[in-house]
């Protein structure tokens, strides 16, 4: 009676799959959805599951997705392509380090998975283990050298451990491959900029604005007139970046720096309001309005911009040592996270919140190390 059962199920379940399949390919996840749960109802398979994770996945529905891609690895583990897709789920929920995991059983599986080492690398440039990204990028590089994004996703791993040259050979590289890139263009011009050579970081941010017509490499390319001391050309990209942007509070800002030096202090005054309005927590546009109040010996004003600016930079100061020693403990980096804890109550000498976080802390410390001893 029950094998008899059991072939019925099967039957149903496969007409439930297929019928499935068919909604899939016409991109109705919806109603695919609905028939292989009934397949999976007759018939637990991981076919059934890895398609259903399928419809998930492209429903971006992720959380549901990678429980079916779970169970399909459970039923199935040998197959590279489930641990792929689940690290893109995780990927996707910004669950980085469950991605990579993920990622790197795929490459396990499949050497040559040349989206994984990609992906892999994308997460540990989001999490700032830039040379992890960089020995991926370069893996995906060699397994398929015609890849623009690769370089330029090399290219910012470079540039963020402040190896600009290396950024500018791999932007190159990508230029020679899509001349018409306005990405490889703008990084290019950035490094080019750290390295205070304006003129080439001038032609990269034109090319960038031919491509695009974009705000910020007017604003960019105004920055390098003005450390070329070219103040009127200086004003120019940044009154076409405002143009394009009305509330670009930094092309407002560095304006007014133009404007100073012009000793237009008016026209000064009038940019630093601009950017303040609208970036009320703005510190630089507060020291250089200040700096324009010294000038016009208006020291009352000049002192409270002064006051201003230090406050907000002591604040967020502070936001960013919480941020920090939150990820210290999530990542289990429990030395740090008591040192970034310590500093914030240093700047926040009240905080009770985070001074039982500081103790908290310290007891995940004292437990850590007592596991490691034991595993020893």
């Amino acid at each position: 009676m029950n094998i008899a059962k059991n072939i019925v199920n099967k039957y149903y379940a496969q007409k439930y799959y297929n019928s499935g399949l068919s909604h899939y390919k016409k991109g109705q996840y919806e109603n695919a959805l609905a028939d292989y749960t009934k397949a999976i109802v007759l018939d637990p398979n991981y076919a059934g599951y890895a398609n259903r994770g399928n419809c998930y996945y492209v429903l971006k529905q992720y959380e549901n997705a990678i429980a079916d891609y779970t169970k399909v690895i459970v039923l199935d583990p040998n197959v590279a392509n489930y641990y792929g897709i689940r690290g893109f789920c995780y990927y996707a929920l910004k669950q980085h380090e469950n991605a990579i995991a993920d990622f790197t059983e795929t490459i396990e599986l499949d050497p040559n998975n040349t989206d994984c080492y990609f992906a892999r690398g994308v997460c540990y440039d989001y999490l700032k283990q830039y040379q992890n990204a960089i020995a991926d990028f370069t893996k995906e590089i060699d397994l398929n050298p015609s890849k623009i994004i690769s370089y330029y996703r090399r290219s910012n791993s470079y540039r963020a451990l402040g190896q600009h040259k290396n950024a500018i050979v791999d932007c190159t590289k990508a230029i020679d491959l899509e001349p018409d890139d306005p990405l490889c263009y703008c990084s290019r011009g950035e490094s080019y900029y750290i390295l205070k050579q304006y003129e080439n970081a001038i032609a990269d941010f034109t090319k960038d604005i031919e491509l695009t017509e974009d705000a910020s490499a007017y604003n960019n390319r105004g920055t390098c007139y003005y450390n070329l001391k070219q103040y009127e050309n200086a004003i120019a990209d940044y009154t076409k970046a405002i143009d394009l942007d009305p509330e670009y509070a930094s092309a407002y800002c560095n304006r007014g720096i133009c404007y100073c030096y012009l000793k237009q202090y008016e026209n000064a005054l009038a940019d630093y309001n601009k950017a303040i309005e609208f970036n009320p927590k703005y510190a630089r546009a507060y020291d250089n309005r200040g700096n324009c109040y010294y000038d016009l010996e208006q020291h009352e004003n000049a002192l409270a911009d002064y006051t201003k600016a230090a406050d907000i930079r002591n604040s967020l100061a502070e936001q960013y040592e919480k941020q920090r020693a939150d990820y210290e403990v999530v990542v289990e980096q429990y030395k740090n996270a008591i040192a970034s804890y310590t500093k914030v109550i240093g700047l926040d000498p009240n905080n009770s919140d985070y001074r039982d976080r500081l103790r908290d802390c310290s007891q995940k410390l004292e437990q850590y190390e007592k596991n490691n001893a034991k595993k020893e």
